[in-house]
């Protein structure tokens, strides 16, 4: 029961407890996450210089969601925006990128991407047999920031946590 109430306040609070666990969820984060009342609204956190660099982009399923994981390297994201918007563009350039699914996710994150560059930026991860995500597109890097997009079947409820160097989106099967 403590491990519960723990785990709901890191998510209010958006921090994680631990680190993010992408293969499967345990009983008692299942329950937490197929209660919570998430919400669409957009998520913003700004402040600091970006010190960290995208290392890492993988994904997960779980019961009730399903989870995008950027590592950060040892780091922290200064900032970061995610939200749902009517279309993805380019982080550079003024080109609107096609994304499967009627709800676009938006993921803009204050960290370099420069080292890191996804082997297939059309599906930065394999999302196939996803109840949620259809589809994971790298938008750019410019300016410290990182951009990338999921195509879900419309605007579901997600949550944002940050913390270990990860940033953690959630979003909800329902």
């Amino acid at each position: 029961m403590l491990r519960r109430v723990a785990v709901l306040f890191a998510a209010l609070a958006g921090v994680a407890l631990a680190p993010v666990a992408v293969a499967g969820a345990s009983p008692a984060d299942a329950d937490v996450a197929c209660d919570a009342d998430w919400g669409t609204g957009d998520r913003d956190v700004w402040g600091g210089a970006a010190e960290g660099a995208l290392t890492g982009v993988r994904s997960g399923q779980h019961e009730c969601f399903d989870r995008l994981v950027l590592d950060l390297g040892a780091a922290d994201a200064a900032g970061f925006h995610v939200g749902y918007r009517d279309e993805l563009g380019h982080i550079a350039k003024d080109q609107v990128l096609p994304l499967r699914g009627d709800g676009v996710l938006v993921v803009l994150v204050d960290v370099p991407g420069q080292g890191y560059q996804p082997a297939n930026p059309v599906e930065v991860v394999d999302v196939t047999g996803y109840r949620t995500f259809q589809q994971v597109r790298w938008a750019g890097s410019a300016e410290g920031q990182v951009k990338l997009g999921i195509g879900t079947p419309a605007g579901l409820p997600f949550r944002v946590t940050s913390g270990g160097g990860k940033l953690v989106v959630d979003v909800a099967h329902s």
